[in-house]
């Protein structure tokens, strides 16, 4: 089951680093913390964008599918980094997947 974070863990994430508590209260309503097994997709090219992820521990693959049905490894996301966001931004469809690498 998720889990809350606190505002000392988020105040370590560069996203969220320059926040004040208030703006944090806000943020903590909103994120929750869920451990992922190596290999879980997290979401698939063309799916609807609702969440923002924000590696805390491990790593994510970011792919997308080639004209030839290949999957095509684009970026490596690190602890610290987000993965997801444009989606949110632009409210349009994800145009990448995202699988855990451990």
């Amino acid at each position: 089951m998720p889990e809350q974070v606190d505002y000392e863990r988020l105040k370590r994430i560069c996203l969220f680093s320059g926040m004040n508590d208030a703006e944090l209260d806000v943020i903590t309503k909103r994120v929750f913390e869920k451990q992922y097994k190596k290999g879980s997709m997290l979401f698939v090219e063309g799916m609807a964008g609702e969440v923002i992820y924000v590696v805390l521990e491990g790593g994510v693959d970011v792919s997308k599918k080639t004209k030839t049905g290949e999957e095509k490894l684009l970026a490596q996301i690190c602890p610290g980094e987000i993965v997801g966001e444009m989606s949110i931004i632009d409210s349009g469809t994800r145009t990448a997947s995202g699988r855990t690498n451990t």
